[in-house]
């Protein structure tokens, strides 16, 4: 889907990212069928662009919080929404939240210790990939907090 994005794109050094997470949640939604009946979605981003090298595993990390959340987030047929933003300070600092409002982690969930390949992969991914950091909040539902830079310095 990225390559995809970048040769419809005019620029191929960067990924417009509202356009692009649409579209990645969108998918997932359709596979997940009935459930998109009952949970929403939001994207903001103020659009947003990024090369590459962090779109690759911004899209990973969503893909893998958007998909759990639908897996394990709204059970016992319970409605609610997804929220996913991308914003970006003046010192290239961006932060990627993605967020549902539904019953979320347990608020003493080690999720760094988890047993979870996907939560460990999304801190792989964070340290390794986006040099960010990785923090929860536990209300109403989970927040997954991750900041990064766009540029290395």
């Amino acid at each position: 889907m990225i390559h995809e994005t970048l040769y419809s794109s005019d620029n191929l050094s960067s990924i417009d990212m509202h356009n692009y997470f649409t579209k990645l949640v969108k998918s997932i939604f359709n596979s997940y069928g009935s459930i998109s009946r009952r949970v929403t979605y939001k994207i903001e981003t103020n659009n947003i662009k990024i090369d590459v090298k962090k779109a690759t595993p911004l899209a990973l990390i969503v893909n893998e919080l958007t998909t759990n959340i639908l897996k394990y987030g709204f059970p016992e047929n319970n409605s609610g929404e997804i929220l996913i933003t991308l914003t970006s300070d003046n010192e290239n600092t961006c932060e990627l939240t993605v967020a549902d409002n539904e019953v979320g982690l347990p608020e003493n969930f080690d999720w760094r210790n988890s047993e979870s390949l996907g939560l460990k992969l999304i801190s792989i991914i964070v340290e390794s990939q986006l040099d960010g950091t990785t923090d929860i909040e536990y209300e109403k539902g989970t927040k997954f907090k991750i900041k990064f830079k766009l540029i290395k310095k």
